[in-house]
């Protein structure tokens, strides 16, 4: 169960990165959102990815 659960931290850390980059270096949203989705598969209560997935849907909308 403590590797399970470290495992899913470093799953989110790396996705959480990855989403970073896109969002901010590469401007490919949709990359993003995948890796905030994946968050979202891993722990579904992740306020920051859901936080950040919003703001990502209305940047795309402009």
């Amino acid at each position: 169960e403590k590797d399970n659960t470290k495992n899913k931290k470093k799953l989110i850390f790396y996705h959480d990165i990855l989403g970073q980059y896109y969002t901010n270096t590469a401007k490919n949203y949709s990359k993003a959102m995948e890796e905030y989705q994946s968050i979202l598969a891993i722990d579904n209560q992740n306020t920051r990815a859901k936080d950040i997935l919003e703001k990502l849907r209305k940047a795309k909308k402009q």
